[in-house]
C-alpha cells in the first residue's frame, strides 16, 4: 500500500476523519488536539462514565486544561461513544 498523493492533499486541508480509540490520558488530549486542528473526530471509549461525560460537554479526567474546550454538542466534527463499528467505519484514520 502507497502513499497516496490526495491523502496528503486531504492533511493540509483537514479534509480528513480522525479515530480515536481510548479517551484517558492519552486519546483524549490527542483527539482534541485533532479537534482544534479542524479535523473530524470520532472518539471511543468503553467507559459509559467517560462518554457521557462527554456527550455532556464535560471534562471526564482530572486535567483542567481540558475544561472548556470539550464540545457541549456532537456535531459533524465531534462524535463520541462505545461502539467502535459505527463510530470508526468512515474514519480515514484510526489511533
Amino acid at each position: 500500500m502507497g502513499w497516496d498523493e490526495s491523502f496528503g492533499s486531504r492533511i493540509e486541508s483537514g479534509d480528513l476523519e480522525i479515530g480515536v480509540v481510548g479517551l484517558g490520558y492519552v486519546g483524549l488530549p490527542t483527539a482534541l488536539g485533532f479537534l482544534e486542528a479542524g479535523f473530524r473526530v470520532r472518539g471511543v471509549d468503553v467507559s459509559e462514565r467517560v462518554i457521557s461525560t462527554l456527550q455532556a460537554g464535560e471534562n471526564p479526567g482530572d486535567d483542567p486544561q481540558h475544561d472548556g474546550i470539550i464540545p457541549a454538542a456532537e456535531s459533524d466534527s465531534w462524535r463520541v461513544g462505545t461502539d467502535c463499528g459505527e463510530l470508526l467505519s468512515s474514519c480515514d484514520v484510526i489511533l
